[in-house]
């Protein structure tokens, strides 16, 4: 006797690159998905505006680790996860005077510098 057996792969499940967001400012997750016949998940449902579809929307309001869980037909799971930072806001020096006088001689914006 010859038992035949089927293998299912894993889903690919890419939750995108960590973000920082502005407070209460309506951008997107970067979401991936394949396979066969996949339901996604994200979760916590927290500030998104559907968490079954790899790309929702979002209106963050704390800094939130999201998990984007993708299950095939088959039951097979795979997950990934994003970090979402939150910013109250990002001031942008509207110039800089690079003269060495020690006032005003970089342009640096906050959370964008190394």
């Amino acid at each position: 006797n010859m038992l035949k057996v089927r293998v299912h792969e894993l889903p690919l499940v890419n939750a995108g690159t960590d973000r920082l967001l502005i407070k209460g400012k309506k951008s997107i997750l970067d979401g991936y998905a394949s396979g066969d016949d996949l339901t996604l998940t994200w979760s916590p449902p927290d500030y998104l505006d559907n968490t079954a579809i790899a790309r929702p929307s979002i209106i963050p309001m704390q800094n939130t680790y999201y998990q984007l869980q993708a299950v095939s037909s088959a039951g097979c799971a795979n997950k990934d996860w994003v970090l979402v930072q939150v910013v109250d806001d990002i001031f942008i020096p509207t110039g800089f005077t690079p003269n060495n006088d020690g006032r005003n001689d970089y342009w640096r914006i906050p959370y964008l510098d190394p």
